[in-house]
């Protein structure tokens, strides 16, 4: 029997740590996790450790746990999610000891570093520590190079694609939000678009947003303020089949943050036949061509969801079914990690 290739994932208890796993966990791997919770992530070998940067303990007790770990399993590889404390207490623990490939996940490359010039130097000190990147957008990617000029960094565009469920897409006058409930994803710009889109239709149209946070109460005080709560319904978190549903039923899909990588809740939107409606972003126009399988968003006060549905929705349809089929199914997107790991292993 062949050895298996032994891959360590390190990354925030999160779904898309759960289905970068799923998209590596074949017979040819073997594989540990180690996270920062168990709710998400529900791998059948994972550790728990705590990456808070808050705790100055955890400086010295987080490296030598994943050390501990790291030694114990004897990874052919590490492969490490999301620029920030995690991957800087991993690049402590493990650089020079095991190859390390980092994946960014946006924010951790496009905002964090403006924001503070000490979260730009742990930025830059992770990624002139590990061996290999991966972003879910060209452009995503090239900025994080931008990050470290000197460094020839190898990189791969890697998506995590979509789980095609089958569901019906009997398309209703509904506006589809399911984005997080944080400034940064600005749903109560959402529900403002949808309040003048809703003046100025004779049709009766729903928004339907799903997701929860402590800003919640705040987007629906919002909603009755602006007398939209027989129009907006709020359903909470949603299980997958559920939110394929939505997706389903939903004519327009609306996702406007200020910023982002390759959103899989894009992804998901174009292969369930929505017509999305999309932030002015690098990555989004790696994806859509304004008025053609999409709606790029360049001005938040206009009425932006009244001019997406003046695309031909037949033609959209058909173009976003085959981009998404060619390249961010289940096994489209596993062919792109698994050459990654090649990559990597012929470098040992």
């Amino acid at each position: 029997m062949d050895k298996k290739t032994k891959i360590l994932v390190i990354g925030p208890d999160s779904p898309h740590l759960e289905k970068f796993i799923s998209r590596i966990d074949i017979p040819i791997y073997q594989i540990e996790v180690v996270s920062s919770g168990k709710k998400h992530v529900t791998f059948r070998s994972i550790h728990q450790l705590n990456f808070s940067l808050i705790k100055i303990w955890n400086l010295l007790l987080t490296p030598l746990k994943l050390k501990r770990i790291a030694n114990n399993f004897k990874p052919d590889i590490v492969w490490v999610h999301q620029a920030n404390s995690t991957a800087f207490y991993s690049v402590i623990a493990l650089k020079g000891k095991f190859p390390i490939v980092l994946t960014a996940w946006g924010s951790d490359i496009l905002v964090a570093p403006v924001k503070s010039k000490l979260i730009q130097l742990i930025t830059q000190y992770i990624l002139q520590s590990v061996d290999y990147i991966t972003a879910d957008a060209i452009f995503l990617g090239k900025k994080a190079l931008q990050l470290v000029p000197n460094n020839k960094l190898p990189l791969k565009i890697c998506q995590l694609g979509i789980d095609p469920l089958n569901v019906s897409l009997e398309k209703e006058n509904i506006i589809y939000s399911n984005r997080g409930h944080k400034s940064l994803y600005r749903i109560k710009e959402v529900i403002e678009g949808f309040n003048r889109f809703s003046a100025s239709q004779k049709e009766d149209w729903r928004l339907i947003v799903a997701g929860h946070s402590s800003e919640t109460e705040e987007l629906k005080s919002l909603v009755k303020k602006l007398e939209l709560t027989n129009q907006v319904e709020f359903v909470g978190f949603l299980s997958a089949l559920e939110n394929a549903k939505w997706y389903g039923r939903a004519k327009v899909f609306v996702s406007i943050p200020e910023s982002d990588g390759t959103a899989v809740s894009l992804l998901e939107a174009m292969y369930y036949g929505c017509i999305p409606v999309v932030s002015d972003l690098p990555a989004n126009h790696e994806w859509i061509t304004h008025g053609e399988n999409g709606y790029i968003v360049t001005n938040l006060n206009t009425n932006f969801i009244a001019d997406s549905l003046t695309i031909n929705i037949d033609t959209l349809q058909t173009i976003n079914k085959k981009m998404i089929t060619q390249s961010a199914t289940p096994d489209s997107c596993q062919e792109k990690f698994i050459e990654v790991i090649d990559n990597v292993l012929k470098e040992k």
